[in-house]
């Protein structure tokens, strides 16, 4: 029995050995999560995520815009239900209620995030290096940087957008361990943060391409992208906001500089112009246009042009977007959450009567003008608009959008089909041709 057991205790030591050299083996190994900046860095992928997360808090302009950011649902155009709170939406429901305050949670959080970001973008402009046999060209790690330094004027121009001034020390990286005296740097004057943002975005316009041949690409940064941010930045540094406002001439940093300038300056919208006239220019030059789509005469069809521009990708010849998305996952939710349920939808979120009144007449004539103590509308007698009543005959366009009535009553000689059918509410019968397209009303 002894015999036995010293063979087993044998057996286990043996086994035991192993087992530890085997796990000295495999615990020699780094795992993912402790990766070296030399490791990333070396290696094609592994370069391209780190660059993906600099991307990564580009606005969504759908759910961003209205779940995240709130900008939409701030407006009067648009409303959400308060059962939405639950699920996501509580501090954007907060808004329209008036419920919120300078401690409110907002979920973009740029004071933090995009300032992540930025963080992210200079340690990428240090750190990414040329390695050809790796697939980092040189012409591929020049292009990445331009990406980054575009991803990093645009991140400090929607900070500047929703707070101006702002701590601005471009290009310098901290120490993680520096102290506080030296982190705590002073906002910065608005003029000098607009100023080095017009000069980066200039300068890195003319090294990235206008369009990327590879469709694999949509989505990066492109030459039109960075003049788009450099026009609009200049665009809010001339307006009233930004541009001698009164209410922010004593507004100063804590070593005493003024933040604002106290004097409005008109050369400042010459700049802004000047800005988007070099835009239209070079989106011109490389391509991009408004999207049309045309009858058989020649003619353009409004409806489907307009149908088609949200729907319709550059690939597919739209060649209207200038800041686009390689993937949007929100778009199916999107449609849900406004169609109304008899067609598949939760009619969620509906646009107001006001926006509404807003469209225009076929006559491109503005219907209402303005509301009366009672909120009655004051019509504009020039437009032909009916507030009462119902339609006596169906209205006919020449177009191809099936949504204005059964294809059967369209006429393929002509090219006309149905805008309106008889019975229609006079409300939205002889509207233009967007507000077809955008809003869907009773009967439609």
């Amino acid at each position: 029995m002894k015999k036995y057991k010293s063979i087993l205790v044998a057996v286990l030591l043996s086994g035991f050995m192993a087992l530890t050299t085997s796990c000295n083996d495999f615990l020699d190994k780094a795992p993912d999560d402790q990766l070296t900046m030399e490791m990333v860095f070396s290696d094609k992928i592994r370069t391209e995520d780190w660059l993906a997360g600099v991307y990564s808090s580009v606005p969504s302009p759908m759910w961003g815009y209205f779940k995240d950011h709130g900008y939409n649902i701030m407006g009067d155009d648009i409303t959400i239900p308060q059962d939405w709170s639950p699920f996501g939406w509580g501090n954007v429901y907060a808004y329209t209620t008036g419920n919120w305050s300078p401690i409110s949670a907002w979920n973009p959080y740029y004071w933090v995030e995009l300032n992540k970001r930025i963080r992210a973008g200079l340690i990428f402009l240090e750190q990414a290096k040329v390695i050809p046999e790796k697939g980092l060209t040189e012409a591929y790690v020049h292009q990445m940087k331009y990406e980054v330094r575009f991803l990093i004027a645009y991140y400090y121009s929607l900070m500047i957008e929703l707070y101006g001034p702002i701590p601005f020390t471009p290009g310098v990286i901290f120490p993680v361990d520096a102290p506080e005296s030296e982190l705590m740097t002073p906002q910065r004057p608005y003029d000098e943060i607009v100023a080095w943002i017009d000069n980066e975005l200039l300068e890195v316009s003319k090294s990235l391409p206008a369009v990327y041949s590879n469709n694999t690409d949509w989505g990066r940064a492109t030459s039109i992208m960075a003049l788009a941010i450099r026009a609009k930045t200049l665009l809010y540094a001339a307006s009233p906001l930004f541009n001698g406002n009164p209410d922010f001439k004593d507004w100063q940093n804590s070593e005493g500089e003024y933040l604002f300038d106290a004097e409005e300056k008109t050369e400042k919208w010459t700049k802004a112009a000047a800005a988007h006239l070099d835009l239209i220019a070079a989106a011109e030059a490389a391509g991009y246009k408004l999207y049309c789509e045309y009858n058989a005469d020649g003619t353009i069809d409004p409806f489907m042009s307009y149908y088609n521009m949200s729907l319709k990708r550059f690939s597919e010849g739209n060649k209207e977007i200038v800041f686009g998305r390689p993937e949007n996952a929100d778009l199916y939710y999107w449609q849900d959450h406004h169609l109304p349920k008899g067609i598949g939808g939760n009619a969620a979120m509906g646009v107001t009567q006001e926006l509404v009144d807003a469209f225009y007449m076929k006559n491109g004539e503005v219907p209402v003008v303005g509301y009366n103590e009672d909120g009655s509308p004051i019509i504009n007698p020039e437009s032909g608009y009916v507030e009462k009543g119902f339609s006596t005959e169906t209205e006919f366009r020449t177009t191809k959008w099936p949504g204005g009535g059964p294809s059967h009553l369209a006429d393929k000689e002509t090219g006309m089909s149905p805008v309106t059918e008889e019975g229609t509410y006079n409300m939205y019968c002889n509207r233009e041709p967007r507000f077809y397209v955008s809003v869907i009303y009773n009967g439609a």
